[in-house]
C-alpha cells in the first residue's frame, strides 16, 4: 500500500495449514493443507487505515484414516476475505507494518477423493456435502475470522502471517483453525 497509490492492489500466494478441532477440544490427527492465489484491493478510509476486500482461489488437500486405510481428499474453493488494515512506516525505513483483522467466507466448488470410483465409498459418501447423510460430510460454505500482520517493503512487496478460526463447523462436530503465511506484490 504505497503512499502515492491511495487504493493499491495486491496479488498474493498463500499457504495455510489448517487444524481440525473436535467440539470436545481434542485436535484430530487429520490436518488440511491449503494453497491460495488471490488479489486484494485496499480502499483508504483514514490516514492510516484501509478496508481490504479480496478474492482468492484455494485448493485444499488432506488425508483421512479410516480403520487401517488412508484416503486422500481434496477441495477447490473460492475465498472472499474482508479486512480492516492499519499502516505505519517503521522509522526512516522503507518498511511498513500492517496489522489486520477481518472476516472471510469460503465456498466449495468441487471436491475429489482417491475413492470416488469405489462402490463402498459411494454408498458412504453419495454427497460429500450432505450433512444429513453422514457425520463426516463437509460444509459447502464456511464463515470465519482472521487476524495478523503484514510487512511491505519499498511499497512494492509484501509478506505476512495470520491466525484464524471458523465460526461455522467444518463437519458436524469439528471446526478449523488456521495459520497462514503469504507473499505478494503490490500494484
Amino acid at each position: 500500500m504505497d503512499e502515492e497509490n491511495e487504493n493499491p492492489i495486491t496479488l498474493y500466494l498463500e499457504y495455510t495449514p489448517s487444524f481440525i478441532t473436535h467440539d470436545s477440544g481434542e485436535q484430530l490427527p487429520s490436518n488440511i493443507n491449503n494453497v491460495s492465489i488471490g488479489v486484494n484491493y485496499a480502499y483508504r478510509i483514514a490516514q492510516h487505515f484501509y478496508v481490504e476486500p479480496g478474492l482468492a482461489a484455494q485448493v485444499s488437500f488432506w488425508n483421512e484414516k479410516e480403520n487401517s486405510t488412508t484416503h486422500s481428499r481434496g477441495d477447490f474453493q473460492l475465498k472472499v476475505p474482508l479486512n480492516v488494515v492499519g499502516k505505519w512506516r517503521i522509522g526512516g525505513t522503507s518498511v511498513n507494518v500492517l496489522p489486520f483483522l477481518g472476516l472471510n467466507m469460503r465456498g466449495s466448488i468441487a471436491n475429489w477423493s482417491d475413492l470416488k470410483d469405489d462402490r463402498e465409498y459411494q454408498a458412504d459418501y453419495p454427497d460429500l456435502y450432505n450433512l444429513d447423510h453422514h457425520e463426516n460430510a463437509l460444509r459447502r460454505f464456511m464463515f470465519g475470522w482472521q487476524a495478523g500482520v503484514k510487512f511491505n517493503f519499498s511499497d512494492r512487496f509484501i509478506v505476512g502471517a495470520a491466525y484464524g478460526s471458523d465460526f461455522t463447523k467444518f463437519q458436524l462436530q469439528c471446526r478449523l483453525q488456521s495459520i497462514s503465511v503469504a507473499a505478494g506484490i503490490i500494484f
